[in-house]
């Protein structure tokens, strides 16, 4: 199996107004995470502060330069909740959902298949 990605899809200089835009052209998202006096950032560069096209709660429209939980959000809930079921892109898009990640205060857990994004046990 190949899946496209792309370099630094979250970053504000990148070519996409929000992270899960990325999503219409490929298949894999990275994310630089910085870990720094006890908080997490997603930034390409600074490790000191949120640089990037995330937004709030992962909602178009939301400030951008959120943390980690809502980049992950925001990607979940565009390749997982919003595309209807069997569309041209839900078999790819559901590739990339197989394994999503539940997030709560940073602490990842892996989850498979459908379902709510679950709060870590």
């Amino acid at each position: 199996m190949t899946l496209a990605g792309s370099h630094s899809t979250y970053d504000r200089e990148s070519d996409f107004e929000y992270v899960f835009n990325a999503l219409d052209t490929v298949q894999v998202i990275e994310l630089d995470v910085w870990a720094a006096s006890g908080n997490w950032y997603v930034s390409h560069s600074d490790p000191l502060c949120n640089n990037n096209n995330c937004p709030k709660s992962g909602q178009a429209g939301a400030d951008r330069n959120q943390d980690p939980r809502s980049c992950i959000e925001a990607i979940y809930r565009d390749c997982c909740e919003s595309r209807p079921r069997g569309s041209a892109v839900d078999q790819r898009d559901r590739v990339a959902c197989l394994w999503r990640v539940a997030v709560d205060k940073f602490h990842v857990k892996r989850v498979a298949g459908d379902g709510e994004l679950a709060p870590h046990a």
